[in-house]
């Protein structure tokens, strides 16, 4: 199983690195969707995100692209999904943790 890791990354912004582990996309406008903030500012990072038997259920390489815990245009069931994060910096950051859907 993943754990949630914190890793400094060299973004414009140091908030950039609050990645959420709960999304509600229920259309409030409020944790609607996963996102990392800033990594599109690195062209070339990927986001795959897990469920807990390890299929991928998301793969993105474009940020601008964001998770709403569908899988097929099906919504996926609430519970912990796992994502891994390779971030295009220098330091080739990998980033991994777990996010909570909630409906």
């Amino acid at each position: 199983a993943c754990s949630e890791t914190q890793v400094m990354i060299r973004f414009t912004d140091p908030d950039c690195i609050n990645i959420p582990n709960l999304i509600t996309p229920n259309g409030d406008g409020i944790n609607d969707y996963f996102d990392i903030p800033c990594a599109s500012e690195h062209p070339g990072s990927t986001l795959v995100i897990y469920n807990r038997w390890g299929d991928e259920v998301f793969y993105t390489d474009d940020f601008n692209i964001k998770w709403i815990g569908r899988y097929r245009n099906e919504d996926l069931p609430v519970g912990t999904y796992y994502y891994v994060a390779k971030i295009n910096n220098p330091e080739q950051t990998v980033l991994h943790g777990y996010i909570y859907l909630q409906r």
